[in-house]
């Protein structure tokens, strides 16, 4: 049986290997990616306003969920950052699992999360009980990291671009 406890430095690894894998990250992205997930989730683990979880299964680690808490009036918010599940664990309630084990540690909290309606989560978020029946965009920006981003995206779609032309 899965079970949900808190990440320890000794996972990053681990769980940089299963975030590429869950999102397919590879060339260029997945190299800018494996080079800052460790600061990412070192992060996470350290900071007094940010939690990091794994999901466990025996000695694997087959699921992320990283989150932030925002103090507010009356209740904690969290603002749940990242959700990954192992491919090999998709699509058998491990996310569903996950979540559940997640609400139940932070219990009595509000829960937000930013997901596009065609992303591979949005049915989980679903499932588990997120709704999305507003209209408002979450828009960011973030001098210099997202021109940097956008850069990094216009290449690996030249990239891909030219794979496709050579077939």
């Amino acid at each position: 049986m899965a079970e949900l406890r808190l990440m320890e430095n000794c996972d990053i690894e681990e769980c940089t290997e299963l975030y590429l894998g869950a999102f397919q990250h590879d060339g260029k992205m997945g190299e800018y990616f494996r080079a800052n997930l460790p600061l990412y989730f070192k992060q996470y683990i350290e900071s007094d306003y940010c939690m990091a979880y794994v999901l466990t299964d025996g000695d694997s680690i087959i699921g992320i969920i990283t989150a932030i808490i925002v103090p507010s009036i009356g209740m904690n918010s969290i603002s749940i950052d990242t959700v990954a599940i192992s491919p090999a664990y998709q699509r058998k309630g491990y996310g569903k699992q996950m979540f559940s084990e997640f609400f139940e540690k932070t219990r009595g909290s509000f829960y937000s999360l930013n997901a596009q309606r065609s992303g591979t989560g949005y049915r989980l978020y679903d499932k588990v009980g997120f709704s999305d029946e507003t209209d408002r965009a979450y828009m960011i920006y973030m001098p210099g990291v997202t021109d940097r981003i956008k850069q990094l995206e216009s290449e690996l779609k030249a990239e891909n671009s030219e794979k496709s032309g050579d077939q």
